[in-house]
């Protein structure tokens, strides 16, 4: 509570969420900001099996790229997408339309 003369106020308190994403956005932050989210999160998202053959490298205009490891893992996460995107789609941060859609590329290590 805040006093103000002889009466208490309460406080009006703000979740710093609400408070620093707007601004981080009209910066033009927000996509790395999740990509970053995505990339740290990435195993508990798609599991340990498919984070260890696909990786996300980019985020731009809605699209995510991701690389997976094989050409056999490129057909597996195609077969996933709508799953990959569903659990991306609930991720907390600067992402307010969405991921709309993921693109793959082959990348072998």
């Amino acid at each position: 509570m805040v006093k103000q003369g002889n009466r208490a106020r309460k406080a009006n308190p703000v979740s710093l969420h609400s408070a620093l994403f707007p601004v981080i956005e009209n910066i033009g932050l927000g996509p790395n900001i999740l990509i970053e989210t995505i990339r740290r999160d990435w195993k508990s998202i798609v599991g340990e099996t498919n984070a260890r053959n696909t990786f996300p490298l980019s985020l731009n205009d809605g699209v995510l790229t991701l690389a997976v490891s094989s050409p056999v893992w490129m057909t597996q996460a195609r077969f996933y997408k709508t799953m990959f995107l569903n659990k991306i789609n609930t991720i907390k941060g600067p992402n307010r339309d969405g991921i709309r859609d993921i693109r793959f590329t082959l990348e072998r290590s």
